[in-house]
């Protein structure tokens, strides 16, 4: 019994080195035909041209494929157009959510220079009327200004109107821009 168990276990190593051997083999022929492969694309100009041929019969929608798949290319064409219609779907919503920013902007841009020019008209006469009036500190809204603090606030508050007029007219600018961009989904949905 022992002679036999020595010579099935022989048996099964020796199957084992066999397969091992052949599956060797195999990778051996795979990688030198991947190789020989290599070789021949980047030196033929025929086989190059060859192979990027039939990768494009194989990969692309070409007239021949379309003739025998046209079932599978509408598929295909159906596919692409769902995908194309919620992109475009994304996009309008992406382009009214940053009107709507923009919007909020304009508004408050609006809403700043309105209050700020009222201000700083109310600043100039108070100012105009103390210096005729050699009448320092003035009040104004509650508070007592010196002449130099008064200088420096009509001056702080032109500036920051002026920095609202020209976020205003780069938010007008943004929000032509979108509104160019809104035609252009409304024709993509159409075409």
């Amino acid at each position: 019994m022992t002679m036999a168990m020595t010579t099935v276990q022989s048996d099964g190593r020796t199957r084992a080195a066999r397969g091992s051997a052949v599956v060797s083999v195999i990778i051996g022929i795979v990688v030198l035909v991947v190789i020989g492969l290599g070789v021949a694309y980047f030196t033929s100009d025929v086989f190059r041209t060859r192979a990027q041929s039939a990768y494009e019969q194989w990969s692309d929608w070409t007239p021949e494929n379309i003739a025998k798949l046209p079932e599978e290319y509408l598929n295909f064409c159906e596919r692409e157009t769902q995908q194309a219609m919620e992109s475009l779907r994304v996009r309008e919503i992406e382009v009214a959510q940053q009107q709507a920013r923009l919007e909020q902007m304009k508004s408050d841009s609006n809403s700043s220079i309105t209050t700020g020019t009222t201000a700083l008209n109310e600043l100039k006469d108070l100012y105009r009327s103390a210096e005729t009036n050699n009448v320092w500190p003035a009040n104004w809204r509650g508070n007592a200004y010196t002449q130099e603090q008064l200088k420096n606030q009509i001056v702080r508050l032109h500036n920051e109107v002026e920095s609202k007029r020209k976020v205003l007219t780069t938010v007008d600018s943004g929000l032509r821009e979108l509104e160019i961009q809104k035609q252009k989904i409304a024709q993509a949905k159409i075409d």
